[in-house]
Formats: C-alpha cells, structure tokens, sequence
C-alpha cells in the first residue's frame, strides 16, 4: 500500500507565544503579522447517472459526500472531495471516491451573492485511478453559507482495463471561515 499526504499546519490567533517577542515581531509585519488563509468547508448530496462499466449499464446512485477547500486566492482554490454512496452499485452494498485537484471560481464582491466555479481534480474511486471535471454555482445565503449546485463527469480505469464513467449532478451546503496566521 502506497500512500500521499498533504499536511498544512494552522496557526490560532493566539498571542501567547512561546517563541521571544523578537522572532515573533520579525515576522509580524501590519497588525502583528495577522493574515487570514480562507476555507470552505460543504457537504453535498449527489446523484450519479449513465453509469457504464466496462460493458455494464448502472442504475442510478445516490451519494453523500464532503469538500473542503483551501482558498489560494481571489481566483483559484484546491479542492479535496470525498464521497460514499448510499445505494446499491452493480448489485454491491456501496461506492466511494477519493479527489483533489484545482478549482477555479468567478471574482465575487461583498454584494455578489452568485459565484461560478469549475474544478478538474484526481484520484481513486472503487475502480482505480479517476478524473473527475466539474462546475457550478454558489449562492450566497449569507458571509458564512452558500447554496452550490454542480455538475460533473467522472471517469476511471481499473487495474483490469475495465473503463468507468458517470454524469452526475449535487446540490450542498457550503460553509466559509478564515483563520488568522501568523
């Protein structure tokens, strides 16, 4: 088993610091160094359909899954997705995939409350290594939560040759925050 980890640390905007107030005022900078990192954070329904396995036709398949998203900047974000279905798949309990990519999304002022996005990320589903190419739209409820719609196409390949796609469609809930780094 091979594995890939990202890891980010986050720092809480804590002020009692154990290093010397010289080490933390070298790197302070405006407002004691505070910066914020932005991150999304939703979870979605989705609906998988024209699935196709090798020679196989699927019934639909209904999922539940996660995203978190760190905002790099005004533009562009990476995604990290994960899903797990609830309904039965080629006659076995379940379906799952793993993915993480890069997304990119609309500029979107404090009065905008619709933002369109698009991602391409990668990684495994129950066959092996898939791609999936999505895109949607968020709607603003308030500063922390949006509505987002989506739309995508999923494809992978097994270790057997065996070739998967699915169309699929998700509506979820999204929650925005920022942390203080410093």
């Amino acid at each position: 088993t091979f594995g890939v980890a990202l890891t980010h640390h986050i720092r809480s905007g804590d002020t009692n610091r154990t290093t010397s107030p010289d080490a933390a005022f070298a790197t302070a900078g405006s407002q004691n160094g505070a910066t914020f990192q932005a991150f999304r954070f939703g979870v979605f329904q989705q609906t998988e359909f024209n699935i196709r396995y090798r020679n196989l036709v699927g019934e639909t398949l209904q999922s539940v899954g996660l995203q978190g998203d760190a905002i790099l900047n005004d533009r562009w974000y990476i995604p990290l997705q994960a899903a797990v279905g609830y309904s039965a798949y080629f006659g076995y309990p379940g379906y799952g995939e793993v993915l993480t990519g890069l997304g990119v999304q609309t500029l979107a002022g404090p009065a905008d409350r619709m933002q369109f996005f698009g991602q391409l990320m990668a990684g495994a589903n129950v066959h092996g290594p898939a791609v999936k190419a999505s895109g949607g739209l968020r709607y603003a409820l308030n500063e922390q939560l949006a509505l987002q719609a989506e739309a995508g196409r999923t494809a992978a390949r097994s270790s057997s040759g065996g070739r998967f796609s699915a169309d699929s469609l998700s509506l979820g809930l999204i929650y925005r925050f920022s942390v203080v780094q410093r």
